[in-house]
C-alpha cells in the first residue's frame, strides 16, 4: 500500500496531463486540463448488478443495488488513479447501497490494459470525466434506476474529474446530461507552477470549473499536504470564488490528511510518512472521519435525489 501513496499517489494526480513540475515558478497562464482530445475506448459496463459487497480484489466495473425492483436514485463512483488501490470506491459502492441507491463503481484501466496509472500516462482527469458520463448514461437504461435522479461521487483523482461534471460545458462536450449532485472527496483544486509541453512557461491547471453549474460538495482534509502550503488552501480560495457567483456548490474541511478513507491505510505501523518531492507528507486512515464525510455525502445527495423528488 506504501507503493501507492507518496510519489506514485502525487504523480496520479496529474495522470495523463505529462505535466513537468516547476518547483517555485510562477503561472503565467491558466488551462483546461479537461479539454484535450480522447484517444481511448470506451468502456465496456456490467448489464446485470453484482452482489451488494466488497470484493475481494479489484473487479473491474460493478453495479450494485438494493433490494426490490425500484426504481432508485443512483450514483456513479469514480476511483483514485491506480488499479490496484481502488478499494475505497467499492467502499463507497456499499455506502450507495445502504443509503437506497443503484452504483456502478467504474474501473477506467482494467479493460483498457493500463496497469500503472500513477504517472504521467493516457488515463487522466478528461477521461475519468468520459467515463463518469457513460456511466450515467449506462445507469439510465437499467430498469432498477430512476434517470432523472443520477449522481457522482469521485475520489481524488476520480474527484477531480467530478469537479469537472459540475460544468455545463463539459456535459454538453459529451452529449450527456448532466449529474443532479456530485460530491469529490480530496481532489486538487489547481496545480500552480506546472509546465507542458504545449506551454512556453508554467500553468495552473485549473480542475474547479469557471462557471459551477451543477449542485456540487467538496470534501478535504486541512492535514492533506499533498500540495505543498495544503490541498484545503489551495482550494479554498477557487471554490469561495464559485461560491461568491453564486454557484451551488457546498465545502468542508475536516480534520485529516489525504484518502482519509482508504482501510488499508490501517495497515501496518502509524502514523505513515511518505516522501512527496523530497517532502515527508503524513497519509492516515480515520474512521470517525470516513463516517462523518460518508454522512455528510449522503445528507447532500439526498437533498437533491431524495427529498427534490418527493417534492414533485
Amino acid at each position: 500500500m506504501g507503493h501507492y501513496l507518496g510519489e506514485i499517489m502525487l504523480r496520479g494526480l496529474i495522470a495523463g496531463l505529462m505535466l513537468v513540475v516547476s518547483i517555485g515558478a510562477i503561472a503565467n497562464e491558466t488551462i483546461d486540463p479537461f479539454a484535450r482530445k480522447l484517444t481511448h475506448p470506451d468502456l465496456n459496463f456490467p448489464d446485470q448488478p453484482s452482489p451488494a459487497a466488497r470484493p475481494a480484489a479489484p473487479n473491474m466495473n460493478m453495479m450494485f443495488k438494493p433490494d426490490g425492483d425500484g426504481p432508485f436514485p443512483a450514483l456513479v463512483v469514480l476511483p483514485v488513479c491506480g488499479a490496484n488501490y481502488v478499494m475505497n470506491a467499492y467502499d463507497w459502492g456499499m455506502r450507495a447501497v445502504e443509503n437506497g441507491y443503484a452504483a456502478l463503481v467504474v474501473d477506467p484501466l482494467t479493460q483498457r490494459s493500463v496497469v500503472e496509472n500513477c504517472g504521467p500516462t493516457p488515463v487522466g482527469a478528461a477521461q475519468y470525466l468520459k467515463d463518469a458520463f457513460d456511466a450515467a448514461s449506462h445507469l439510465r437504461r437499467q430498469p432498477f434506476v430512476d434517470p432523472t435522479r443520477i449522481g457522482l461521487i469521485g475520489l481524488s483523482l476520480g474527484g477531480m474529474a467530478a469537479m469537472g461534471a459540475s460544468s455545463a460545458a463539459h456535459s454538453r462536450r459529451d452529449n450527456s446530461e448532466p449529474f443532479s449532485a456530485i460530491v469529490a472527496l480530496y481532489p486538487l483544486c489547481s496545480r500552480k507552477g506546472l509546465t507542458i509541453p504545449e506551454s512556453p512557461g508554467p500553468v495552473d491547471m485549473r480542475f474547479v470549473p469557471d462557471k459551477v453549474v451543477q449542485p456540487l460538495l467538496v470534501e478535504m482534509g486541512d492535514k492533506d499536504e499533498f500540495v505543498e502550503g495544503g490541498t484545503a488552501a489551495d482550494c479554498k480560495p477557487l471554490l469561495d470564488e464559485q461560491k461568491a457567483k453564486g454557484a451551488p456548490l457546498e465545502y468542508v474541511v475536516y480534520p485529516a490528511t489525504h484518502i482519509w478513507d482508504v482501510q488499508e491505510l490501517s495497515e501496518g505501523p502509524q502514523p505513515r510518512t511518505e516522501n512527496v518531492g523530497g517532502r515527508l507528507v503524513r497519509v492516515e486512515y480515520d474512521h470517525e472521519i470516513t463516517l462523518r464525510s460518508a454522512h455528510d455525502a449522503f445528507v447532500f445527495l439526498d437533498r437533491y435525489l431524495k427529498a427534490a423528488h418527493q417534492e414533485k
